[in-house]
């Protein structure tokens, strides 16, 4: 393609694929942005070594695992997307972001600490597929909003089986699944 030049203006034709070649970087570095396996990964990791410390342990736990697990997920994901958005040179408002994040992380705990029964041991299970469908809206991602069905899935699979240690099997369901889809999402991102 020729630069443009006052001897030689583009023509419509060339102007019309330099637009679309703009528009495609710029769709590219937005999905690699947002891409969403890091959390995926994270919190996966997470989940499932909660559903080990618990089987391992007792349920009781779980509360100061998360006390700190999850705001400290929260800080290495936040970095995460902050480094991204330095290297790329482009930035997204955080705030929504973050909203979801702590309404999640709350919702979660409180479900899981003050519910009782299925509510107690689905619950929070149930409250992780609804902040994923949030981010999978705000990332406009279907694979995001894939893993949180999936998730809610597992959930009603569970509350019809009822199997032994049912709060146990979701946590580590929810985790496994999430860890496993932020894999193949990364492994995806690295051969585009």
């Amino acid at each position: 393609m020729k630069a443009e030049s006052p001897d030689h203006p583009l023509t419509a034709a060339e102007a019309a694929s330099l637009l679309e070649q703009v528009e495609l970087r710029r769709e590219r570095a937005h999905a690699d942005l947002g891409a969403s396996w890091f959390p995926l990964v994270l919190f996966g990791g997470l989940g499932v070594a909660a559903a080990l410390l618990s089987l391992a342990t007792a349920p009781v736990a779980l509360a100061p695992f998360w006390l700190v697990a999850g705001p400290l997920g929260g800080v290495l994901t936040a970095r995460h997307y902050m480094r991204r958005e330095r290297r790329l040179g482009i930035a997204r408002a955080g705030l929504p972001y973050a909203a979801v994040a702590v309404t999640l992380i709350v919702a979660a705990s409180f479900v899981g600490g003050a519910g009782s029964g299925l509510v107690r041991e689905l619950g929070p299970a149930l409250v992780v597929a609804a902040g994923y469908l949030a981010f999978a809206w705000l990332e406009r991602s279907l694979a995001v909003a894939a893993v949180a069905l999936a998730i809610g899935g597992l959930a009603g699979v569970l509350a019809v089986a009822r199997p032994p240690a049912v709060a146990e099997l979701a946590m580590l369901g929810t985790g496994a699944l999430m860890l496993a889809s932020g894999l193949a999402l990364r492994s995806r991102m690295e051969t585009r």
